[in-house]
């Protein structure tokens, strides 16, 4: 393990807004890149538990940055993010407005 701590994969799919089915592909895939390891959770036999591989946290230090900066560049920093759909709107509107006709 690359010292990332062990998440469920249900949490993975309620954090995320994203169906348990849909996560269960993602982490086969990100299984098959040598990403993330799957386990049982020792609390719940039928739970699985995600945790990220050295070869996971490295590629997630590496693209942090520029997560980052994507989202600075998308929301600006200082800007009031407690209403999401409200900056999708705005950074929608930004976009729309610097397409050239």
């Amino acid at each position: 393990n690359g010292s990332a701590p062990p998440v469920h994969q249900s949490d993975l799919a309620t954090i995320s807004g994203v169906k348990a089915a849909q996560v269960s592909l993602m982490i086969k895939a990100l299984k098959a890149k040598g990403l993330v390891s799957q386990t049982m959770s020792p609390d719940d036999p039928r739970a699985r538990v995600i945790v990220l591989t050295r070869a996971g946290v490295a590629l997630l230090a590496k693209a942090a940055p520029r997560m980052t900066a994507l989202q600075n560049r998308l929301w600006p920093p200082g800007q009031d993010t407690s209403d999401l759909l409200g900056m999708m709107r705005a950074t929608l509107q930004r976009l729309e407005a610097s397409r050239p006709d």
